[in-house]
């Protein structure tokens, strides 16, 4: 087996992922195995999850001695469980962090592609998805509010991504303690965008990497649209 060297994180935020969760980390550690470097996996799971999600997570970390479960019954949403794995992975002394999302929304296989843009000396690297291109099939409801999302940041707060909302995206520890120095306003969707921003407005070396997103839920949360709207306008005011 190769040597491993650099220590990465990848965080993911879990909420009853029962049904898929087996298939999917005998995905994942099989791609990271075929990396020379060092993975620890980081399953942040809370009151969120009402399934099995929570005991199987526990049951696949005794088979996966590079997997560790996060229980985080205080979170008050899913930016709070981003959070929650950070701060985690920043004790362990991890040198780059990754998130993604599970159950095959994010395909494992190019993680290898973020992993190789960090290498290269990016401090953060995003995940992108042909948003403009009719053969990204999509519900129409998820591709609009990403557009408009997208656009409008790009317009308005002078970001230049082709893909603002995308939540597959990596950074180094430095360029990530820098975004999170102060406190985030987003607790939903724009999260994503908001992380973006700060790394544009700190002139952070960025680069894009191309994704393949899965099986998005057609539903929009209502309340996570209240809160970006809130977010864009204090950005646009300061």
């Amino acid at each position: 087996m190769a040597q491993r060297n650099k220590q990465f994180a990848i965080v993911t935020p879990l909420a009853n992922e029962g049904i898929m969760l087996t298939k999917y980390c005998q995905t994942l550690f099989s791609q990271l195995e075929k990396l020379p470097d060092q993975f620890t996996v980081y399953f942040v799971i809370d009151k969120a999850s009402i399934d099995n999600t929570l005991a199987l997570s526990r049951r696949l970390a005794r088979k996966y001695r590079d997997l560790q479960v996060i229980y985080a019954p205080e979170n008050r949403h899913v930016v709070d469980a981003y959070l929650a794995g950070f701060r985690q992975a920043l004790r362990d002394n991890c040198n780059y962090i990754i998130e993604m999302d599970a159950g095959f929304s994010h395909q494992p296989k190019e993680i290898s592609h973020f992993v190789d843009k960090l290498k290269q000396g990016f401090d953060c690297v995003f995940g992108v998805r042909p948003l403009w291109s009719f053969k990204y099939r999509v519900p129409l409801s998820r591709r609009f509010f990403s557009l408009v999302g997208t656009v409008f940041s790009n317009l308005f707060l002078k970001t230049r991504l082709i893909d603002m909302t995308s939540g597959f995206e990596a950074f180094t520890t430095p360029a990530l303690k820098k975004i999170l120095a102060t406190p985030l306003f987003s607790t939903g969707h724009f999260y994503q965008t908001e992380v973006r921003l700060r790394a544009f407005r700190l002139k952070l070396k960025t680069a894009t990497v191309p994704i393949t997103y899965r099986f998005p839920s057609k539903s929009v949360n209502w309340r996570s649209l209240k809160n970006a709207l809130t977010t864009f306008v204090y950005y646009l005011t300061h």
